[in-house]
């Protein structure tokens, strides 16, 4: 009995000195595919975070990171050919892609809110945002010139092409380009889809209570995904139909309207938002990319 208490005792002694363990480290891989939205021909852009994980490696017998690489990437959704298109600094990890960008144009936000431009493979920086995103997305009008940023129904702002800010609401989100000059957003303060002018500074309200994810310009339709239900309002007739999406929307929350409308590009927000927290695991899953056909209701992994 003495000489098991010695052996405990011993083991107890030798494993809190550095390098000293009975336990041998286990070095994995990981990639995660995060923040995700569509390019304006198609495509899917994604945030990629890569982290060589040594578990037991650190003296304490946690875990230690060997090497991480954060990129954001093209692919192809028919080929699932993967192209990287920018390799991110470690510590900028993205919070948000631009929607409808090309892969000469594109916005993002880092998790300090600070805001770069990709343009024609110069990066430009515009430092740090003066509202806290929690939720942000961005899309780009249909020519580039100016690009929308928005966080559910909070505020949104406007941009031109070079950073530079044009328009900030304090009250709307859901931002959707009906035109070069014109924006769809839902106004918190009324429930009521509004179209703002960029030009005049004007803003017009519609009766219709709908937060907007993406405009039909051939049908004069607003779509809206809510809590797997899909909302379709016919700006024309003052109606709004709506149809059951057959996908988990509890665990693909965060959803991406293709450029035609047609299919919805899935990940998951609560993800998103862990990711980028200090208490962020880098071996946490990225819940993979998802494509869901609205006209089949087919739902087809992407990536893991």
């Amino acid at each position: 009995m003495h000489l098991l208490k010695r052996l405990i005792i011993l083991f107890l002694f030798i494993s809190v000195f550095p390098g000293c363990s009975f336990f041998e480290s286990e070095k994995k891989d990981y990639v995660g595919y995060y923040q995700i939205n569509w390019t304006d021909d198609g495509a899917i852009f994604s945030s990629k975070r890569q982290s060589r994980i040594d578990h037991g490696g650190h003296p304490d017998g946690g875990d230690e990171i060997l090497a991480e690489m954060h990129q954001v990437v093209k692919i192809d959704p028919v080929t699932l050919i993967e192209t990287t298109i920018l390799e991110v600094p470690w510590g900028n990890e993205i919070s948000s892609l631009s929607g409808l960008g090309t892969i000469d144009l594109f916005a993002y936000l880092i998790r300090d809110n600070q805001l770069k431009i990709l343009k024609n493979g110069e990066l430009q920086s515009h430092g740090a945002l003066s509202f806290s995103f929690k939720f942000p997305r961005i899309v780009w009008s249909p020519d580039k010139q100016h690009f929308g940023i928005s966080d559910k129904d909070e505020k949104f702002f406007i941009y031109d092409s070079n950073g530079n800010l044009v328009k900030e609401s304090g009250d709307g989100g859901y931002i959707v380009w009906k035109n070069n000059q014109e924006l769809f957003f839902y106004t918190r303060a009324l429930q009521k889809v509004a179209i703002y002018n960029i030009q005049s500074d004007a803003i017009s309200i519609l009766n219709h209570d709908i937060q907007p994810d993406f405009y039909d310009t051939d049908q004069n339709k607003l779509l809206a995904v809510k809590e797997g239900v899909l909302f379709t309002c016919d700006l024309d007739l003052n109606s709004i139909a709506t149809k059951n999406l057959s996908y988990d929307f509890s665990t693909l929350d965060a959803h991406y309207f293709s450029p035609d409308g047609s299919k919805l590009a899935l990940s998951k927000n609560k993800v998103y938002q862990s990711a980028f927290s200090p208490s962020f695991q880098s071996d946490q899953p990225s819940f993979g990319i998802y494509l869901y056909d609205l006209e089949t209701d087919v739902l087809t992994k992407v990536r893991d």
